[in-house]
């Protein structure tokens, strides 16, 4: 039986190639966006082979609505859930930002994406089929961004979440892995260029405007690695995050016994010894035991 992913936030930029690219490898495709427009395009761009529904996803009766509509369909047995929705909610300084505005990042990102997964992962225990899950990331979840808190610290939450999501679902055959998608120019790169540089300051800004200028990465890379996690062959392969352009993600399966229990390709403090930094090592050497 063909099998079917979920994607949100599908209706543009790297959902919407995700989102054709997985129609075409022949699976059944739902995608929920924020408007009939953005899903009108999909439609047309699939032959409307792709399933759409215009859902909020912080609208936890509008998500559970969207997923059982997937879920009862037959022709298809449920396998991923692909979460791409995001925003990079308020673009400035701390001190200068409006909290009500900056904590939208964390509703749309962070709670958003804990119960899309909640809710499909139940379904699939439920059934006792086993499945995929995959979270988009970002640059700010790997590194400190000036003026991106709420980016930042959204993102990495989602990161650690999927992390722990991993550990608790391995029984259950479902595996969970972040895509960090890459320098791609989407309606996100637009809000940095909104904001101007007074607000995101003037590195990221003309970092942005670079990467505009020169056309930014491919999405089609993070479709080819979401449909490649998505396959069998990535079946011992989870709680990772992967980079769809640095990464050699195409012959990772071939390392699952490396990977298996090890913090490659997770997030992880950075310690002394990890760097070489000797005079730090031994001063920690130095209270080894002396604290408890």
């Amino acid at each position: 039986m063909q099998k079917s992913v979920f994607i949100t936030g599908a209706g543009r930029g790297i959902g919407k190639e995700i989102a054709l690219f997985l129609s075409k490898n022949n699976y059944e495709v739902f995608a929920c966006s924020r408007t009939e427009k953005e899903l009108a395009e999909l439609k047309k761009n699939s032959q409307d082979k792709i399933h759409t529904s215009v859902v909020d996803i912080t609208n936890e009766t509008a998500l559970r609505d969207w997923f059982q509509k997937g879920f009862s369909n037959k022709t298809a047995t449920p396998w991923g859930l692909i979460t791409v929705a995001g925003i990079h909610g308020e673009i400035a300084p701390i001190l200068e930002s409006d909290f009500s505005e900056w904590k939208k990042a964390t509703e749309v990102n962070l709670f958003a994406t804990v119960l899309a997964t909640q809710i499909f992962a139940k379904e699939l225990v439920r059934q006792n089929q086993k499945g995929r899950i995959l979270l988009l990331s970002g640059g700010g979840a790997t590194k400190a961004i000036a003026n991106m808190s709420a980016y930042s610290a959204s993102k990495t939450a989602v990161v650690r979440f999927g992390e722990n999501l991993a550990l608790e679902l391995k029984t259950h055959g479902i595996t969970v892995n972040s895509i960090a998608p890459g320098a791609i120019n989407t309606a996100l790169t637009e809000t940095i260029l909104t904001a101007g540089p007074a607000k995101a300051g003037k590195d990221l800004y003309d970092r942005t405007l670079k990467q505009v200028k020169q056309g930014g990465s491919s999405a089609i890379h993070c479709a080819e690695l979401t449909h490649y996690l998505l396959s069998e062959k990535a079946s011992e392969i989870t709680g990772k995050l992967l980079s769809a352009i640095w990464d050699p993600w195409e012959s990772l399966h071939e390392f699952s016994d490396l990977l298996e229990n090890s913090d490659l390709y997770t997030l992880r403090r950075i310690l002394p010894a990890d760097r070489g930094a000797t005079t730090l090592l031994a001063l920690e050497k130095s209270v080894e035991g002396k604290r408890v």
